[in-house]
């Protein structure tokens, strides 16, 4: 049963969908598009000018009259249009030597900024140059100075090792004595004295050539360094003297160029005041055309 039902169902509800869209097509079948009125312009009738009687007052044209009197007289049209041209031409060629005048000027105007601008980045190429030799100089300075100051302090060490050695080389000597080694032998409490004092001798003569040799060594180190110190000296001097040349060098460009700096700033007034008056001058009035 209840599948009838809703069999039944199924069927009315086709059947209202069915009878929809046929309302539908007829409906939009049934309207009819209204065709759209086109616009035409009236034609305008044209004026038909009234006929004038004899009575009436004319108007008589001397535009032909003109024209012919000007196609006689040919003369005095080219004067007149010669006349025009001449002026033209004058004004023109009196915008043309402003301009022509105002172009070089303009153009020297350009390359006289720009050579003072390559001059003022030659002139800072210059200074930089300067600065960095002087800094490369102070650098050298200071390196010597350093070399000088540790070679001094070798060569203080040298000379007290050499002055302890020395010292001792006397003592040596002075031990050496026959007197001395005797005393030496006796105070040892050795029963074969003679023995005693010969190895004393012994141990006092090589440790006197063990000193000599150190002295040597000792002494031709301390010349080796006087002469490194004497060297570290005078290159410490000449880059001194390098280093207050380049310092004071470096001042007098300073100086030149703070002075070339304010000239040109003085000058730029004038040269601007110059300008302006050319500018505000009056043009000079144009040629007369030729009658």
């Amino acid at each position: 049963m209840w599948m009838r039902l809703i069999y039944g169902v199924t069927i009315w509800f086709v059947m209202i969908l069915s009878s929809a869209s046929f309302l539908t097509d007829a409906h939009a079948q049934g309207r009819r598009r209204r065709p759209s009125r086109r616009i035409t312009n009236p034609v305008a009738p044209r004026p038909t000018p009234p006929v004038n009687s004899s009575t009436d007052a004319q108007i008589i044209s001397t535009a032909e009259d003109q024209s012919s009197s000007s196609a006689n007289d040919p003369a005095a049209d080219g004067n007149e249009a010669g006349g025009t041209r001449a002026g033209s031409g004058t004004r023109r060629g009196t915008g043309s030597e402003t301009q022509n005048e105002t172009q070089p000027e303009s153009l020297q105007r350009t390359v006289n900024r720009l050579s003072s601008q390559v001059t003022g980045l030659t002139n800072d190429l210059n200074q930089l140059k300067e600065q960095q030799r002087t800094l490369i100089n102070l650098e050298r300075l200071t390196r010597t100075e350093q070399r000088a100051e540790t070679l001094r302090a070798q060569q203080r060490d040298v000379m007290k090792q050499e002055a302890d050695l020395q010292a001792r080389a006397e003592a040596l000597e002075y031990e050496l004595r026959p007197e001395s080694i005797e005393r030496r032998a006796a105070l040892s409490g050795s029963t074969r004295p003679e023995e005693a004092r010969a190895q004393l001798q012994r141990q006092l003569q090589s440790e006197q050539e063990r000193v000599r040799a150190q002295l040597n060594v000792l002494t031709s180190s301390r010349q080796r360094l006087e002469t490194a110190v004497a060297n570290a000296d005078a290159e410490t001097d000449r880059l001194r003297q390098l280093t207050d040349r380049d310092t004071s060098d470096e001042a007098q460009t300073n100086r030149r160029d703070s002075n070339q700096a304010d000239t040109n700033a003085t000058a730029l007034p004038t040269r601007s005041t110059q300008s302006t008056n050319d500018a505000s001058a009056p043009p000079s009035p144009p040629a007369a055309p030729p009658l």
